[in-house]
């Protein structure tokens, strides 16, 4: 399945990205990364995944995951994931 990624906020400024099908090498992680790079360029480094809706994640997405999680963090900011399976 198609990785789709949807942009949400909660309030106090808390972005959500809701991931939908697979997490797979190369394109998806590259995506992944990308809409968090543009989090921390608008300001926004308090971020949720939602991962309810994953089917599978793959050896380089968890290291995308990691990746993610430490660009927030040196902005000062915070990553948390949700719905893990």
């Amino acid at each position: 399945m198609i990785l789709e990624i949807t942009k949400g906020q909660l309030k106090d400024g808390i972005a959500v990205l809701t991931l939908r099908g697979s997490i797979h090498t190369g394109p998806d992680c590259r995506r992944v990364e990308h809409e968090v790079e543009d989090l921390v360029r608008a300001n926004q480094t308090r971020a949720i995944f939602d991962l309810t809706g994953i089917t599978h994640i793959d050896s380089a997405a968890i290291g995308t995951v990691v990746r993610c999680f430490s660009k927030l963090k040196n902005a000062g900011g915070m990553l948390r994931l949700a719905g893990c399976n």
